[in-house]
């Protein structure tokens, strides 16, 4: 008995080493210059898919053998403050964590240079995956944000009679860009957990609600309610919203204003 478990637990552990060698090169082809912006989306969503089917298949065998569930975990996630868009950062790695089906929540997330923290708590597979995700989306917002404020900013910079209202301009659309792009990649991620959800039927989705209902238990344990305020929407440009969410999604949503508040600690540290 005991060898049968230690085998299992062996090939258990060779399949997660292969799918994540999968995930990184996934990850690293996303990446790459060379890809075109549909072909970036893309592999996002395939590593994306790889990671949250090995999580459900492996949650519906536990609850099968009728074994614990899988822990939950806490990450504190950084997020820079480079160039006063932190509160772009912080937007986008607070909707991509809350569409993984985490519980997230933003400290110092207020318009200055420094750096901020976004809390997310979830299941440990679902949170490892996210930790392995969002320094490459982040790396693929920015890159694509800044080229794409450069062609809006050539198509209006005739319309302002200073430079430096033309870098408002700029800076307003890179924010708005950056914020964006996590609700369009949210959006996938979404659509990929219902799918997923459907293909497994009954139990997964069983399994799914009972993650959902520990994760919260978790959340609102070191973050409870009474300590958590919406704070202030944040106001974004409509250029830099639409050209993020269709960057995030690949598909232009037509939006022409986003006007989206964030849970903020209000307590103190």
């Amino acid at each position: 008995m005991a060898t049968t478990k230690t085998n299992k637990a062996e090939n258990a552990r060779n399949a997660k080493a292969r799918m994540m060698e999968k995930v990184r090169g996934l990850l690293a082809k996303a990446e790459d210059s060379a890809a075109t912006q549909e072909e970036s989306q893309t592999f996002y969503a395939k590593a994306y898919e790889l990671m949250e089917k090995y999580a459900l298949d492996a949650a519906i065998v536990r609850h099968k053998n009728e074994e614990k569930p899988e822990a939950t975990k806490h990450l504190r996630f950084e997020v820079s403050g480079q160039g006063w868009h932190g509160k772009g950062r912080a937007s986008l790695v607070y909707r991509v964590a809350e569409a993984s089906g985490c519980q997230a929540v933003t400290v110092g997330n207020v318009m200055n240079g420094k750096n901020r923290w976004v809390h997310i708590v979830g299941t440990a597979s679902t949170v490892t995956m996210l930790e392995l995700l969002l320094p490459s989306l982040l790396l693929q917002a920015e890159t694509m944000g800044h080229k794409a404020a450069k062609e809006y900013m050539k198509t209006v910079r005739d319309q302002f009679d200073t430079a430096a209202n033309a870098n408002i301009e700029r800076r307003v659309f890179f924010r708005s860009y950056l914020a964006a792009f996590g609700r369009g990649v949210g959006e996938k991620i979404e659509g990929t957990r219902a799918q997923a959800a459907e293909k497994v039927g009954e139990v997964g989705a069983l399994v799914l609600v009972t993650d959902a209902e520990r994760v919260k238990a978790r959340f609102d344990k070191l973050f409870p309610p009474a300590t958590i305020g919406k704070g202030r929407a944040d106001s974004f440009g409509a250029a830099g919203a639409m050209a993020g969410r269709r960057d995030g999604r690949t598909a232009d949503t037509g939006q022409t204003r986003v006007n989206g508040g964030k849970k903020a600690v209000t307590a103190k540290n």
